[in-house]
């Protein structure tokens, strides 16, 4: 057990040493390839949000738009539609879950972080309103080594082998079987066309000429809030569910440490979050509390993937405002943008909008599900 944890540190020490290469100036991150192959993708370049910004741009004025439904709505004078343009209008955040999945109702929130937020990334995180028009649900936990099983697939992680435990070391392409095997299970249209992958699925062997991967755009939907089925969240989607509503580092407030001091206690994490300076392991899912949502270990613990494609593409790169965005059109060799840090990185990268962008697995690399809601679906 504390060997596999060792193993595992180390492991995100070499992961955190490749993305903080981008700290400096924000740059993508390019490690020479470890392998090559005509059917078999092995690029393993990375993306990080690490570092400190000193840009200067509109973060304050963004931020201090956004309201709440009962703070809009206190002038009884207005339109029915006050506000909508000058206004993100974040709706109240009440906990709505059943069956380990919670309803998130669509609205506004400020994507990003301010430019005095410790960890912030150089020119990843500038702040910005984005509008999400449908809600959906997401599991109240990240995808358990139980659940993954109950499908008959083989279990990748490393670690701690248990059921409670979020399945890890899974890649892109991974979680959309898993995905895809839950649509199918629930009578709803896939989608993901994972028929041309190749591969050996599941194998744990990331970055090797047999990792399972696509050389093709998987997506079935031209928007993928469009499909009925099992699906990875949207960068905006998690990033607004781990969020609940506030506009601090994380949803129990601003954390307490900063980009140079490592893994150190954090008096604002310690009731929510698994990090490096809790723990040198990968958790049990949903022991720390949820947030306000309801939903558990959001920040730290194991890094989340979500549905965005990244070829140096970021909501922060895009207009002051923009509504249900998906990423990029065209695929990338990054295949994913992952929120949330997890326990192998320093304290303070444990924030709701930190993210990054690559390819391979790691042990501490994990998922939740999501899907769109139709309207009077929920409660099931």
């Amino acid at each position: 057990m504390e060997t596999d944890c060792y193993l595992n540190l180390m492991l995100g020490a070499v992961f955190l040493s490749i993305c903080c290469g981008a700290c400096n100036d924000g740059e993508n991150v390019e490690p020479e390839e470890t392998h090559a192959s005509d059917s078999i993708d092995s690029d393993s370049n990375f993306d990080s949000d690490t570092g400190t910004d000193g840009d200067t741009d509109t973060d304050a004025d963004t931020a201090t738009d956004m309201a709440t439904d009962s703070e809009a709505d206190t002038d009884s004078n207005s339109d029915s539609d006050s506000g909508t343009e000058d206004e993100c209008i974040h709706p109240e955040v009440v906990k709505d879950c059943q069956d380990g999945y919670c309803r998130i109702p669509a609205g506004c929130y400020i994507h990003g972080s301010p430019a005095t937020e410790p960890c912030r990334g150089n020119n990843k995180e500038k702040q910005t309103k984005v509008m999400l028009t449908r809600d959906f649900i997401i599991a109240q936990t990240e995808t358990t080594q139980e659940q993954w099983d109950a499908f008959g697939f083989p279990n990748p992680s490393s670690g701690d082998l248990s059921p409670e435990h979020p399945v890890g070391l899974v890649n892109w392409y991974e979680t959309l079987v898993y995905l895809n095997a839950m649509s199918k299970r629930d009578g709803l249209q896939p989608c993901y066309d994972l028929s041309g992958c190749q591969g050996i699925f599941a194998a744990g062997m990331p970055n090797s000429d047999l990792e399972f991967t696509c050389h093709y755009d998987v997506r079935l939907f031209p928007s993928i809030y469009e499909c009925p089925g099992w699906r990875l969240p949207t960068r905006a989607e998690w990033s607004y569910a781990a969020r609940a509503g506030t506009l601090t580092a994380t949803y129990n407030g601003d954390l307490t440490t900063g980009v140079n001091d490592g893994c150190i206690f954090d008096a604002t994490l310690e009731s929510i979050a698994w990090h490096c300076g809790n723990t040198d392991c990968v958790m049990q899912s949903g022991l720390k509390q949820p947030n306000a949502w309801g939903l558990f270990d959001m920040l730290g613990n194991v890094f989340e993937w979500t549905n965005d494609e990244y070829d140096g593409w970021s909501i922060a790169h895009q207009d002051l405002e923009i509504t249900d965005p998906i990423g990029p059109e065209e695929i990338s060799s990054m295949h994913g943008v992952m929120g949330g840090a997890s326990m192998s990185l320093p304290t303070c990268h444990a924030r709701a909008s930190s993210w990054v962008g690559l390819h391979i697995a790691f042990p501490d690399f994990g998922f939740r599900a999501a899907r769109t809601l139709v309207p009077g679906e929920w409660p099931f």
